[in-house]
């Protein structure tokens, strides 16, 4: 069966709808419409019947979305660092219990309130972290890197049949 792209962009209260291939333009409030909204023309457009084709919907996002959602991501990259932050001090008050105060497991388990199996692995995590959290970070932040706005911008042209 034949498929055809239509594309939806947001102007004012209407989502302006093209269908390129077809030739077909129009509008409609609700993304939900679209394919009420534009089978018909294209079917005019291509001389095939309304139920010979697919129509494939792909949005395109605003650029205040696009900001939006970069923002959101770059605030979700600064709670990931914080949370490797806060495990490595965890690991490191639990190797300090254990070094320093010569704490036995299941004392370091009561003191910090978790259990004594996980007092013992913030101990073995502790000796094969860095030093300090700066270098975790960093260690971390050495991974491969993915460019998040080219894949939200993939992620939000999806093709989304039959909506």
């Amino acid at each position: 069966m034949r498929r055809v792209t239509v594309t939806a962009e947001r102007s004012g209260k209407w989502w302006v709808l093209e269908a390129p291939e077809a030739g077909s333009v129009s509008q409609c409030r609700r993304l939900s419409e679209v394919d009420a909204e534009m089978r018909e023309a294209i079917a005019y457009q291509l001389g095939l019947p309304p139920d010979e084709f697919d129509i494939d919907v792909v949005v395109i996002p605003s650029t205040a979305y696009l900001q939006d959602v970069a923002a959101a991501e770059e605030l979700q990259a600064q709670a990931v660092t914080a949370g490797l932050r806060a495990a490595a001090a965890r690991a490191r008050v639990a190797q300090g219990l254990a070094e320093r105060d010569g704490l036995s497991v299941r004392d370091i388990g009561r003191v910090m309130g978790i259990s004594f199996q996980r007092a013992q692995q913030l101990i073995a995590v502790a000796s094969h972290i860095a030093s300090s959290p700066e270098q975790l970070v960093a260690a971390w932040s050495r991974l491969p890197t993915v460019d998040l706005p080219a894949l939200r911008r993939d992620h939000d042209a999806v093709i989304t049949p039959g909506l």
